[in-house]
């Protein structure tokens, strides 16, 4: 996925509504009500894209451009936890393509980093 908006505020909110909204479908597979979860969006400055955050009292999930189309997934310890467990990546196409799927690939991840177990 190339998207040149470094410079272009309204491509870079479009990018971040759709991961916004796949991020949305993936808190409801993962069976999460809304009060369960924060989503939110970090814009970055007019050289920076930001990042897309769901965050639970257990999960903390990071889309941005600067991950290289890669989706940052880790366990935490409540929705103050913004360091976490060992990072993991699923990449930005799974998300976008077929959100049950990311989520089922979350918690199995996560899972197995919970558990001590390489992932």
């Amino acid at each position: 996925m190339l998207i040149s908006y470094c410079y272009d505020n309204q491509a870079k909110l479009a990018h971040a509504n759709l991961l916004h909204k796949q991020l949305a479908l993936v808190a409801k597979a993962m069976g999460l009500k809304p009060k369960q979860y924060d989503l939110r969006f970090n814009e970055g400055e007019a050289a920076v894209w930001g990042e897309v955050t769901l965050h639970t009292d257990t999960h903390y999930i990071q889309a941005s451009k600067s991950y290289r189309d890669l989706v940052l997934v880790r366990t935490c310890k409540g929705r103050e936890d913004c360091e976490g467990g060992v990072k993991r990546y699923l990449h930005v196409n799974l998300l976008l393509s077929d959100p049950a799927a990311f989520a089922q690939q979350v918690e199995e991840i996560t899972d197995k980093s919970a558990s001590g177990q390489a992932a």
